[in-house]
Parts: structure tokens; C-alpha cells; sequence
């Protein structure tokens, strides 16, 4: 799976949700700029109905052609929406 290919097309909302949560734009990561993800809230609506409830790890390891370079661990976790969920107040970014 290309991953910036998916971020340009807003698979599942993702460019929405980096660019209310981060300063981050995965199809143009920049050497020494400090980024940030901050208050991330998944709008699951916009993803697969078929994910199971849980919790999850997504590890992204990168490489330079055959060269590692680093690895981010992910920990996320699927509930169930509460009931008021579009009363919950919306976060300002933390990035800016």
C-alpha cells in the first residue's frame, strides 16, 4: 500500500486528521523538523466497518532503500461512540 497515495485521496479521513491534529503532511516529511501529534481523536465512521472494538498497535518501520532509519510505534484503541458524541466540543489544534 502506498501510503501517501492514500493520505492524497483522504482515504478513511486521515489527511482531515492530520491536518486538525498534527503539523504533519505525510507526503512531504522534512529531516530536523520537530512534529507532533497532539489530542488525536479517529473519527471511526470513515473507516472499515468490519474493525473489530480493541485495541491495536501499528508499528511503521522506515527505510532509505535497504537501510533502516527508524520505527514509530502506534497504540490506538476502537470504542463504541457514546451517545452525545457531536456534543463533545471540538479540540484547537495543539500544534499551532
Amino acid at each position: 500500500m502506498n501510503a501517501c497515495s492514500e493520505y492524497r485521496k483522504n482515504s478513511f479521513g486521515m489527511k482531515d486528521i492530520f491536518t486538525r491534529y498534527s503539523n504533519m503532511d505525510l507526503c512531504d516529511l522534512r529531516q530536523g523538523v520537530p512534529y507532533a501529534i497532539n489530542k488525536l481523536v479517529l473519527d471511526t465512521s470513515r473507516f472499515p466497518p468490519h474493525l473489530p472494538l480493541g485495541s491495536y498497535k501499528l508499528v511503521l518501520k522506515y527505510f532509505f532503500l535497504t537501510d533502516f532509519q527508524c520505527q514509530m510505534d502506534f497504540y490506538m484503541r476502537f470504542v463504541d461512540k457514546p451517545i452525545d458524541w457531536m456534543k463533545i466540543p471540538l479540540l484547537k489544534p495543539s500544534h499551532q
